[in-house]
């Protein structure tokens, strides 16, 4: 019999192809995914978790604490969100963890102990961050941003909140982190494209700036159905409905994660132009993977481009196009924002609700996601623009523009 026997037993359950596992004392309806299909992994991940059940808190620093936590296989944090079917991508994870060991383990902080850290040792550890200086990959030194220093903080509430949840609050009495308020600051959004630079980017004889028809047919679906990227990237051919003219979105291609889930469950159906139907009627003709599984946009191998295809693309027709991408903050996700804005100007125009436009785009359950895309300064421009140009006396006294100029 196995030495861990006595200590927690590793089971497969019918139907899973994960192994579980159940600790000493347990009961027989008390179980936890591993997400391992490897037993020697499974049975890791088990005594792991006997070791720290069993673990007790006091004289424990809190670099001892951090040990296990956002490494995918080990965290319990992550463990926990699985096993309610929440999300977390592969990817959130190693980020999460190079922040924990760039800007926690390496701060006096990490040798307190973990129970002793109080609300005011906190803030100054804030304090600290927000005028640590870190290098650049061009070789200078700047500051941490107040979004940098925001997630860090949040890492660690997180990390406190789950030994909370885990262990009660006998046992952790206090969250440090708890009080802590985001530092404000203003996001810089991304910029928006004009409406007769969208209608010049997509010739209909021509590729005009685009260099090969898949990169046209990509971001044409960007600007047309408002697309995210890796719902771009993720399109099979089997989604596209080219009768009804409609682009089903069910899958997502994640950046270093073998997940397809569409962002926050985001799955729907969206109406696109004759003209974006009739490049993706052209795109397959010449596509080399153009059976009903095949992604719309993949290499020689059938495997769906990455962010790097897309960033690069968008890049090179920007510079082609003399578009100053920089100073207006242009990024592919512009197309997003642009569509969000100009559709919902429409919409006021004819008395309808913006409300509609909250299932277009997908994952929208309140307002106040859409009226993050919605750039509502630069319709209330425009207004001023068109009204402006109709005031009475422009029209009237032609002579008016000159004797101003």
């Amino acid at each position: 019999m196995p030495r861990h026997a006595e200590e927690f037993r590793v089971f497969k359950r019918s139907g899973s192809p994960y192994y579980f596992y159940r600790l000493k004392g347990w009961p027989r309806s008390k179980r936890r995914s591993t997400y391992s299909k490897s037993i020697v992994q499974a049975t890791k991940v088990g005594k792991t978790a006997f070791e720290r059940e069993g673990q007790e808190l006091h004289g424990l620093a809190l670099r001892e604490v951090l040990t296990d936590y956002y490494v995918w296989d080990r965290c319990p944090h992550i463990r926990r969100l699985l096993d309610e079917n929440k999300r977390m991508s592969r990817l959130h994870a190693k980020s999460s963890r190079r922040a924990l060991e760039l800007y926690v383990l390496t701060d006096p902080i990490a040798n307190r102990p973990f129970l002793e850290i109080s609300p005011g040792e906190a803030i100054d550890y804030r304090s600290r961050l927000r005028s640590l200086e870190m290098p650049t990959k061009a070789g200078a030194v700047k500051t941490l941003s107040p979004g940098r220093v925001n997630r860090v903080v949040t890492l660690l509430h997180t990390v406190y909140r789950e030994e909370i949840t885990r262990r009660g609050r006998l046992q952790v009495p206090v969250n440090p982190f708890e009080g802590l308020g985001k530092i404000q600051y203003e996001a810089r959004r991304p910029g928006l494209f004009t409406r007769e630079e969208l209608a010049g980017f997509f010739p209909p004889d021509s590729l005009g700036h685009w260099q090969d028809h898949e990169e046209y047919a990509a971001f044409l679906l960007a600007e047309t159905a408002g697309m995210r990227r890796g719902e771009v990237l993720g399109l099979r051919w089997r989604s596209i409905d080219f009768i009804r003219s409609l682009v089903h979105v069910v899958e997502s291609v994640h950046p270093g994660d073998d997940r397809t889930e569409v962002k926050w469950g985001g799955k729907r159906r969206v109406p696109v132009p004759r003209r974006t139907i009739a490049a993706l009627k052209d795109l397959r003709t010449r596509a080399r993977f153009g059976g009903d599984g095949g992604y719309v946009f993949c290499g020689a191998a059938g495997v769906p481009y990455g962010e790097t295809w897309w960033r690069k693309r968008f890049n090179r027709f920007c510079a082609a196009a003399e578009i100053d991408r920089a100073g207006r903050n242009l990024k592919p996700h512009s197309f997003r924002h642009s569509l969000t804005t100009y559709l919902t100007e429409t919409l006021q125009n004819q008395g309808i609700d913006p409300k509609v436009l909250n299932s277009y785009f997908g994952g929208w359950t309140n307002d106040e996601t859409r009226k993050i895309y919605t750039h509502t300064e630069e319709i209330i421009l425009e207004a001023q623009r068109r009204a402006a140009e109709e005031l009475p006396g422009d029209a009237e006294d032609p002579g008016r523009a000159e004797r101003r100029a």
